[in-house]
């Protein structure tokens, strides 16, 4: 209800302190219709100011990432956890197989078969999949 001015408490009210006296009704008014009309451009430069600040957030997020993409007939391991998440246990290695990448899509996944040319039913995104060095 007071959102913007100072509230008055009823005390006051009754003991007429320094701040009743000097109150004057007119130009509160008109101190909170200059506010009012100030307030679009307080929030365009919040809005301004969240943007700059987002931006810095993605710039310094993007430094840390290492970007892992593959090419067609690189090899690949692929993540146990994600293909048969079921069967694995603390003892059992948290990478499978040996895949040859045989389709990029645009959308960062990939299709892969296995050695012997079997094409493996799905995709696979770049953070399920691990680049093999022979």
């Amino acid at each position: 209800m007071a959102y913007g001015t100072e509230a008055i408490l009823p005390m006051e009210i009754g003991s007429k302190s320094l701040r009743i006296k000097k109150f004057n009704p007119e130009t509160s008014e008109e101190g909170l219709r200059l506010n009012n009309d100030l307030l679009e451009e307080v929030r365009e430069s919040a809005q301004f100011k969240i943007s700059k600040y987002q931006e810095k957030v993605a710039e310094l997020y993007n430094t840390k990432i290492k970007h892992r993409g593959f090419k067609v007939n690189d090899l690949v391991l692929r993540e146990v956890a994600t293909s048969m998440p079921l069967k694995m246990n603390k003892m059992s290695p948290p990478w499978e197989g040996l895949y040859r990448v045989i389709k990029v899509t645009n959308s960062g996944s990939y299709h892969l078969a296995q050695l012997n040319g079997t094409p493996i039913p799905n995709a696979w995104n770049t953070v399920h999949l691990k680049k093999f060095y022979p």
